[in-house]
């Protein structure tokens, strides 16, 4: 795979190139492109496939997690059954996947939203924010009608879970649009690798967020929101720890392919 950034050329090997396509592309098109992977998978020699498993891996991460975008022609349907969920993830430092988790009441519905750099094979990506330390994604979601919360975020790196509890009420209703805020993730405690502990905060950031929902699906431009961002001291100071001794899994470079 090939691929040009501004005047240079980079050649990537099968591993970069799937993570980027799994990256880039909705997920609910993970399972076909992991089939499809697989596939060619069966006709490798053996000793070829061992650079593909971190790729199986990231399918099987990414496979639950909620889409970034909605079709282009997408309308609210005050009569129906669903409303949209919009929510962001933002970042500071370079490696980890953050992760947001949200269900409902009855538990008959969980969501995840993901952000963040894989830690075995980091590759460029092109993020919904940009600004100062931080950088990551809005994400526009349907889910069912109903009472929810958002449980719990964790960030990992390599065989490092840091995890933090986060029971912020909210309510999907039919036709509208909920806004949760914006969860801004930074390390706390790391060795520039490995993360052992993290802080967010959530903030309000609707004017910036819905005009980039906006400008992927325009039908949304001026559809009003409820906000339902959390302005409690304990939203504004979630932090978690783990113990340093945790096993970590060596790093393996792949070089690109020349």
């Amino acid at each position: 795979m090939v691929l040009l950034f501004g005047e240079k050329t980079m050649r990537f090997t099968p591993v970069d190139s799937l993570l980027l396509i799994l990256i880039k592309n909705p997920t609910s098109h993970i399972s076909s492109i992991a089939q499809h992977e697989a596939k060619k998978m069966q006709s490798m020699n053996p000793m070829k496939r061992t650079p593909w498993l971190p790729c199986m891996a990231a399918c099987a991460l990414l496979a639950g997690c909620a889409s970034r975008t909605l079709p282009e022609q997408y309308t609210l349907n005050p009569k129906g059954d669903k409303g949209l969920v919009v929510v962001s993830l933002s970042y500071a430092g370079t490696m980890g996947l953050y992760n947001l988790h949200v269900r409902s009441v009855d538990g008959s519905v969980r969501e995840r939203f993901v952000v963040g750099q894989p830690s075995y094979v980091p590759i460029p990506q092109k993020f919904d924010i940009n600004e100062g330390a931080f950088r990551g994604d809005v994400y526009s979601t349907e889910l069912p009608v109903g009472a929810y919360t958002v449980e719990r975020w964790n960030v990992d790196t390599y065989s490092s879970h840091v995890s933090a509890n986060t029971p912020i009420p909210f309510t999907v209703e039919p036709g509208k649009v909920t806004y949760l805020g914006r969860f801004e993730f930074m390390p706390t405690d790391t060795n520039g690798v490995v993360i052992y502990g993290a802080k967010a905060s959530v903030k309000d950031r609707s004017e910036q967020d819905m005009a980039i929902v906006a400008s992927r699906t325009p039908s949304l431009k001026n559809e009003p929101i409820a906000l339902n961002v959390s302005t409690s001291e304990a939203a504004q100071s979630l932090s978690a720890k783990q113990p340093k001794s945790e096993y970590v899994a060596p790093f393996i470079f792949i070089p690109p392919a020349r």
